[in-house]
């Protein structure tokens, strides 16, 4: 355990670079270990295509109804048999105890006798069935759902959950839960966490093969360390108090050595005391949603879309959540067009679970497109974020770096050249400087070319044509020569220049294909994909911030205030509330607007603009169509269910009015005489029915 004092933060960092390796940095604070400690299990498996985005959409829907969002707490532990589930199911008895609704959704005892004592009595959920109607092991969320507990307790937050579940992991059952306004109580080991996969596998030599996104155990409401020394961890497994005797083998032994459980308890404990130091940060927790976004920092991590990528992508991860900053994932798509990235997806995935986020920028060079970014997107506001000065400056470091690479070349040409003057005639001489300046126009354009030129012809001048060291030409031949030498080098650095250009051009008209192919195929995926094709828009065009605004259909206004707008997707600090607020507007469609607020952009970009705001409005209608629909769905389901009603009380309503039209017909008969004790009865039986009516 963790002692309080003045000298131990410089331990601890030590223990965590033995835990984890020299790579990993950790600012650890000796006092966090006063955190509450109790002595009392690859890679992330991917998740089939459209199961994520279904559940997305489940999510979204759960939490539209108004719900507040459940409270989620775990207890968090460094390796089977430490005691998560013991004390999780404590927690549950302490809870039902005080009087709160508490059900056991998914809680595997493992066969202990301490842990199923701990159930005994609680409610249990029912499990689901297969398809053949057999139980299964597996959680069955719409039961618990229907059961709506106050409390629903979920052992294991990183099982992946059988072929068939609507959900590929337990922990997108628990996101359900917790969207209904259900807290969940849950237990999760260290090595399950996606930022430590690579961490964890150099411990045990082996790979996690369930893991848990960060942002779900990091952005939980309550973390609880169950701790406990290797040594008593042994003993227990020793006894036969982890797993049953005929379950182990070599691989449990080698992961059971004292020294792994040591290395993993290690990490474990820096791990939760970095969770306290941000806890610290923040503040009180009604700070903590004031604190203004430009205050975090930012860790940006660029990824090319392979597999090399994911180790990156961790480790940064890592370094952001111990400094409480962002994580920004940048993939720059290439000036060529084609984009060779086979592991994009799985990286981008990787980027969402260990909470980050993914942006695509499109650039020629890679270095120059990151600065970009990296300066456009700079935190502190009040540096100027102008993306198309910073493309100049970068140009005209292209350009300096060219020009003073062709004044070395020329001095030492001419160095050289003089050396032989009487061997070289003056044709090659002329020959070996217009080679020059072709260079520099290939390296650094027009700009540096055109006077390299004109020095190589001043130079040649001086050097090379009689009288020597003067600016005098004694022969005609040779200012005919110089004239043609200066206007051919002028001609070819021209040339050259624009074929630059071209070439330019054509690779970034490639690369914005590209990026148009991605913006179309988000446009086709499931979902809402109106958030992130506005992300997506601000992080293209470099702009502070991105809205679709939509206009009222009453046109509201207020004290010559326009409120007629309504903000259907934004993206960036700033969005604008209204098309007055923009620097550009792009129309979408006959109510709907682009509003972009940043830069004015360049009159080559404005092409992809339109691009962009033709996607963008598909999105628009697409969304627009899906919330019709939804509403067609709802009054459809509203008629079915009070034609239902009216057949279901269809029986109950006729026979009462039989009986009351009966009893009216008969006393109106003029052709029976009724005595007085049979109009009583008619009379009784129609108040009789009435009531019965009134009833229903």
């Amino acid at each position: 355990m963790f002692q309080p004092g003045g000298g131990e933060g410089s331990t601890q960092q030590q223990a965590f670079e033995r835990v984890a390796g020299p790579q990993i940095h950790v600012a650890f604070h000796a006092s966090h270990a006063r955190e509450r400690t109790r002595c009392s299990r690859g890679r992330g498996i991917r998740v089939p295509p459209g199961i994520a985005e279904r559940r997305q959409d489940r999510v979204k829907k759960l939490a539209s109804e108004g719900m507040e969002r459940g409270r989620l707490r775990i207890y968090v532990g460094y390796a089977p048999g430490v005691g998560k589930t013991f004390a999780m199911l404590d927690e549950a008895r302490r809870r039902r105890a005080r009087g709160t609704d508490v059900v056991l959704a998914a809680v595997d005892t493992h066969g202990r006798q301490e842990v199923s004592a701990q159930a005994r009595g609680l409610e249990v959920a029912s499990r689901r069935s297969d398809a053949d109607g057999t139980p299964t092991e597996e959680m069955d969320v719409d039961a618990v759902l229907a059961r709506r507990p106050e409390v629903a307790v979920v052992d294991e937050l990183a099982h992946t959950n059988a072929a068939g579940s609507r959900n590929a992991h337990r922990w997108q059952d628990v996101e359900e839960l917790l969207a209904a306004g259900i807290d969940v109580v849950s237990t999760v080991n260290i090595h399950h966490l996606e930022s430590l996969h690579d961490v964890i596998e150099g411990i045990t030599g082996e790979a996690p093969a369930e893991t848990v996104p960060d942002a779900l155990v990091r952005d939980a409401d309550q973390l609880e360390l169950v701790d406990m020394t290797p040594q008593a961890l042994q003993r227990r497994l020793a006894h036969g108090n982890v797993f049953p005797p005929e379950r182990m083998d070599a691989a449990l032994a080698q992961a059971f050595r004292e020294e792994n459980l040591a290395r993993l308890r290690e990490l474990s404990l820096v791990w939760m005391a970095d969770r306290v130091d941000e806890e610290l940060r923040a503040g009180p927790s009604p700070a903590r949603g004031s604190e203004p976004a430009t205050a975090r920092e930012r860790f940006l991590v660029a990824v090319q879309g392979r597999p090399e990528d994911e180790p990156v992508v961790r480790r940064a991860a890592r370094m952001a959540a111990r400094r409480g900053g962002e994580l920004i994932a940048v993939h720059v798509i290439p000036g060529a067009g084609r984009d060779d990235a086979p592991h994009l997806e799985p990286v981008r995935e990787l980027v969402r679970q260990v909470g980050g986020r993914f942006e695509e920028v499109v650039g020629a060079r890679v270095p120059d497109a990151i600065l970009v970014h990296v300066i456009s997107h700079e935190p502190t506001p009040q540096r100027p974020r102008v993306t198309g000065r910073v493309a100049t400056g970068l140009s005209s470091d292209r350009q300096l770096i060219a020009a003073l690479a062709g004044a070395i070349v020329l001095v030492g040409l001419t160095t050289a050249v003089a050396a032989l003057d009487r061997q070289m005639a003056l044709s090659t001489i002329m020959l070996l400087y217009l080679t020059v300046v072709i260079g520099i126009a290939f390296g650094g354009g027009l700009r540096p070319a055109i006077p390299a030129a004109v020095v190589s012809t001043l130079l040649i001048n001086w050097f090379f044509t009689p009288p020597v060291h003067t600016w005098k030409v004694a022969n005609p031949e040779d200012v005919v020569a110089l004239v043609v030498f200066v206007v051919v080098a002028a001609s070819v650095s021209v040339l050259v220049d624009r074929e630059a250009r071209h070439r330019a051009e054509a690779q970034r008209r490639g690369a914005e294909a590209e990026a148009l192919a991605r913006l179309t195929a988000r446009v086709a995926a499931e979902g809402d994909p109106l958030p992130e094709l506005v992300e997506h828009a601000r992080t293209t065009f470099g702009v502070d911030a991105v809205s679709v605004l939509r206009r009222r259909e009453d046109g509201h206004h207020e004290g010559g205030y326009d409120s007629g707008w309504i903000r259907e997707a934004a993206a960036g600090a700033g969005a604008p509330n209204r098309p007055e607020e923009a620097g550009q507007v792009v129309q979408l469609g006959n109510d709907t607007v682009l509003a972009l607020r940043g830069s004015p952009l360049q009159a080559d970009r404005l092409q992809l603009l339109s691009a962009f705001a033709g996607q963008l409005g598909l999105a628009v209608r697409g969304r627009a169509l899906a919330q019709e629909a939804a509403a067609s769905t709802a009054r459809a389901e509203a008629d079915a269910l009070r034609t239902a009603i009216l057949a279901a009380v269809s029986h109950d309503l006729r026979t009462p009015l039989a009986s009351i039209k009966a009893s009216v017909s008969s006393l109106r008969d003029d052709e029976v005489a009724w005595s007085p004790e049979e109009m009583a009865l008619f009379l009784g039986t129609i108040e009789d029915e009435t009531d019965r009516l009134t009833g229903l």
